[in-house]
């Protein structure tokens, strides 16, 4: 028993450290702290993290199942590129996941949903007046969080926030005009009136509209060659060009 007890232990440990591994791993792709095309050393990892090679190797596996690092033949693993493809399937994918998330969030709405919603919103207002473009930006995602989160569909849930962390990434590239985050602000605004009004097909058509427009906004940047953001991105390391072996 004081064996299984040790054991149990010991695999708890493993699991919390992985989950600590992930989430560092993942914020410093996220913020561009490892870019694209970033070689990821196990060992220089594990020492940074100052704990042993397993539980960065199982972050890394589950990093990869995600699509934010790709192997590189028997080197390893790399962070991954993007291209302009795969930003339109992504957000297409995200437009199916957010109009079905906040149908669900819709019918489960309550006053917790509605109060953590209102504090974010009302967070980027007054953020909105600084111009504090990357904390604006980071308090949308937020919101578009909370949405799947009170949706109460774990599995819709968990690829939902697999997207967005994955648009967020994206974001912290382009960083959204001033105009362009107010105009999304006030859009989340009208989808938290229909939430709170239990109007289920008017907050996802809301949403479908607010993320189309996300889209076609962040395309036409990307495929404006004099956009600072299309010159980004194609300095970007395998860009539209699977990852050297």
């Amino acid at each position: 028993m004081v064996q299984e007890t040790r054991i149990t232990r010991m695999e708890d440990r493993e699991t919390r450290l992985t989950g600590k591994a992930y989430r560092f791993i993942k914020e410093a792709i996220v913020n561009y702290q490892l870019k694209p095309g970033a070689a990821l050393g196990l060992s220089s990892l594990a020492a940074t993290l100052k704990m042993s090679q397993t539980p960065v190797r199982e972050a890394l596996i589950r990093l990869e199942l995600e699509q934010f690092i790709q192997r590189r033949g028997k080197k390893g693993f790399i962070v991954s590129s993007f291209s302009l493809e795969q930003i339109e399937e992504l957000y297409d994918l995200r437009i199916v996941l957010e109009t079905a998330g906040v149908r669900w969030a819709a019918q489960r709405f309550d006053d917790r949903g509605r109060e953590r919603m209102e504090r974010t919103l009302a967070g980027t207002a007054a953020l909105l007046e600084g111009g504090a473009r990357a904390k604006i930006l980071f308090r949308e995602h937020l919101f578009h969080r909370a949405i799947m989160e009170v949706s109460g569909n774990e599995p819709l849930q968990r690829m939902g926030l697999v997207v967005l962390d994955r648009v967020r990434l994206i974001q912290n590239l382009s960083l959204l005009t001033a105009t362009r985050l107010s105009q999304a602000h006030d859009q989340h605004g009208g989808i938290l009136e229909a939430l709170k009004a239990r109007d289920a097909q008017g907050a996802a058509a809301l949403m479908e509209s607010h993320l189309r427009e996300a889209r076609e906004h962040l395309v036409s940047r990307l495929k404006n060659e004099n956009d600072i953001l299309s010159l980004l991105l194609s300095d970007l390391p395998g860009v539209g060009a699977e990852a050297a072996p």
